[in-house]
């Protein structure tokens, strides 16, 4: 099995650093729950679109880390849904 994308570890620790299922961050972000499963889990990457739903909905996150950082500690940081 691949290891899967570093954007794809980090949107899950930030989803469950904020007790949030796959269909409540989909619905808060305005989009289906099997299209968050798909980016989160490798299928697709994120769009720009999504990119700049997650930045509205969480303004305190920073994207450039979520997405790239191997550890991406601020996602359990000042977080909030």
């Amino acid at each position: 099995m691949q290891e899967l994308p570093i954007h794809c570890v980090n949107l899950k620790a930030f989803r469950t650093s904020l007790n949030m299922s796959q269909r409540e961050i989909a619905v808060k972000l305005g989009i289906t729950q099997s299209t968050y499963w798909r980016i989160e889990n490798g299928v697709i990457n994120p769009s720009y679109k999504f990119l700049e739903r997650l930045a509205n909905s969480f303004p305190n996150v920073n994207l450039n880390e979520l997405l790239f950082e191997r550890e991406y500690s601020s996602c359990i940081c000042n977080i909030t849904a």
